[in-house]
């Protein structure tokens, strides 16, 4: 995806251009990330790798983008930590606000009904994210332009990429991940079946902590 934004070239700039592409289609999976058809076990188990993937594919289309802005901003490293600084406490801020109004607002919207519940919550958060991203968009101004415009082949650099060992190992342990969280997903959200998706929960922090111990020792080594 980065290398997709460098190469990006359009009078609003390389990056805000993807604020205002994936704004829409980011809140609109995120929604149906969260909604529960009433079809077969088997249709809902590949609504949920579908939906999740596809909000995973928009997540990554606007969020590096959007965190490379501070970049192009300005060139005063102190304003660029600035930038950074601040979004950092208020995502902070926003999780902690999140962890408290999610549950209340999904009874509120759907009472006896977890899954409309759900649902109308993250149609809220996902229009106000969505809004916050297009203000974004339409408020920041790329005024750093880079020095040597990238004119590099993108297959060329993807496999200079694939001829890096530690990406390699990386991107296997970053895709177990994902897999990880959509097989979760797919059990709490799109199944209703909690029991799985906690012992899933738990074998996956198993997992994540023998893969940290495995890096530490090879970096120690």
């Amino acid at each position: 995806m980065g290398a997709l934004a460098d190469r990006t070239r359009s009078k609003y700039g390389r990056f805000r251009p993807w604020l205002l592409w994936m704004a829409f289609p980011y809140a609109l999976f995120s929604v149906l990330m969260f909604t529960t058809p009433e079809w077969t076990y088997n249709s809902k188990v590949i609504y949920a790798f579908v939906t999740y993937f596809l909000l995973s594919i928009t997540y990554t289309a606007i969020n590096i983008p959007y965190c490379s802005l501070g970049s192009v901003i300005t060139n005063d490293p102190k304003e660029r930590v600035a930038c950074q600084s601040y979004r950092f406490v208020l995502v902070g801020i926003a999780t902690l606000l999140l962890s408290l109004t999610l549950l209340p607002m999904a009874d509120w919207f759907g009472g006896e009904d977890k899954a409309k519940g759900y649902q109308m919550a993250m149609a809220v958060l996902a229009f106000i994210g969505m809004c916050m991203f297009l203000f974004c968009f339409a408020t920041v101004r790329e005024r750093v332009r880079p020095a040597v415009q990238t004119n590099d082949d993108l297959k060329a650099d993807l496999k200079d990429v694939w001829k890096n060992d530690q990406w390699g190992k990386n991107s296997a342990v970053n895709t177990v991940q994902r897999l990880s969280g959509l097989y979760s997903h797919g059990c709490h959200h799109v199944l209703r079946d909690l029991g799985y998706a906690a012992k899933h929960a738990v074998r996956n922090a198993v997992y994540q902590s023998w893969c940290g111990r495995h890096d530490d020792r090879q970096y120690a080594g």
